[in-house]
């Protein structure tokens, strides 16, 4: 069951607008485009999605739909904020709010229906594994979620109503959460082993649809420069939001290699605090990555993260040469990023 975002509906009658306000962004070509994003191939995992451990496959369905929920509430509870301090028509809210989730959560949306996609299929294949009563439970959190994403993606007006149907789908879903609490062992650890495997695939998404949404907006006619230099831009973006969230993972990655080159027993340790630092950053990746100025370095960074998740991932798997290759593909992007950097002086 794959649950289906309803951009392409609404697509024909709308139009975005991005912060440049001589662009006009087409909902149609845009909406044609992300839709492909949110339910993408399986490329972005493999061949195939990886199958979890015999006795894992509930709790990593669970961990998976409940990336999905946490996020979609989190941006529901953002569009409820934004919306009750406007002004104007139901109809220019409606738009204004449609062009914000346009604009800023383009990556985050699809990540997260990546994550219902990957628990869809898991569902599918391996229900027959999983105990009646919790598998049931699973499948009627999946749709609540999956409807919950869609509310979000494309909210409808007034905001009464939107609000109302939020609240009900998150308390249907709530529901479920503690009926799954009951009939799977899923504590907060066992949740976080089970998804990581999962994640960098479930980044990638986000990474496709940004991409895809940057290289749409590149074929605008571009405004005259106004206001702080891309410079100045860029600068206060490094300081206030990029350097704050990743110095932690940067520090984790230093432990790493540390232990790693000492052949120590913290090597494990490390993989876990690596592990921790990273999925923070790649989880509000919209923030920390996509509201750079020079959309040019997006990419390289976000990428460069992704191998740090997956060298995390492999590392404490003990899988020695895949954690390796991790690490050189993560110095690649993050030399990559440099290069693109160093003009506005500073470093990734």
């Amino acid at each position: 069951m794959e649950s289906v975002c309803t951009f392409a509906a609404a697509a024909p009658e709308l139009r975005a607008r991005p912060q440049d306000p001589g662009r006009v962004v087409s909902w149609v070509a845009v909406a044609a485009s992300l839709i492909g994003s949110f339910t993408l191939p399986q490329a972005a995992l493999g061949a195939s999605v990886p199958l979890p451990d015999a006795g894992k496959e509930a709790v990593t369905i669970l961990a998976l739909l409940d990336y999905q929920f946490e996020g979609c509430q989190q941006l529901s509870e953002g569009i409820s904020t934004r919306w009750n301090r406007m002004a104007g028509t139901n109809e220019h809210q409606e738009q204004r709010i449609r062009d914000w989730i346009l604009q800023s959560h383009t990556g985050e949306m699809a990540s997260f229906r990546k994550a219902g996609d990957v628990a869809d299929e898991l569902l599918d294949q391996l229900q027959p594994k999983i105990r009646r009563e919790a598998g049931a439970s699973l499948r009627r959190m999946a749709e609540h979620s999956g409807r919950l994403c869609d509310l979000v993606a494309v909210p409808v007006a007034p905001f009464d109503s939107f609000q109302l149907e939020v609240l009900e789908t998150v308390e249907k879903i709530e529901r479920e959460v503690r009926e799954l609490g009951r009939l799977v062992l899923s504590d907060d650890e066992r949740k976080a082993e089970a998804i990581a495997p999962y994640l960098p695939g479930i980044q990638m998404a986000a990474v496709e649809a940004e991409g895809q949404y940057q290289d749409y907006l590149e074929t605008e006619e571009p405004d005259e420069p106004e206001g702080p230099t891309l410079t100045q831009l860029m600068q206060h973006w490094h300081q206030e939001v990029y350097r704050p969230a990743v110095v932690p993972a940067k520090q984790a990655l230093a432990d790493y290699l540390r232990a790693q080159a000492e052949r120590n027993r913290g090597v494990g340790s490390a993989c876990r605090d690596l592990s921790r630092a990273v999925i923070p950053i790649l989880k509000d990746s919209s923030q920390v990555f996509a509201s750079a100025p020079d959309k040019k370095v997006v990419e390289p960074l976000r990428r460069a993260f992704v191998e740090m998740q997956a060298l995390a991932v492999d590392c404490n798997a003990a899988r020695v040469q895949q954690a390796q290759e991790h690490l050189v593909r993560t110095q690649g992007y993050l030399g990559e990023a440099a290069a693109l950097l160093a003009p506005y002086g500073v470093k990734p």
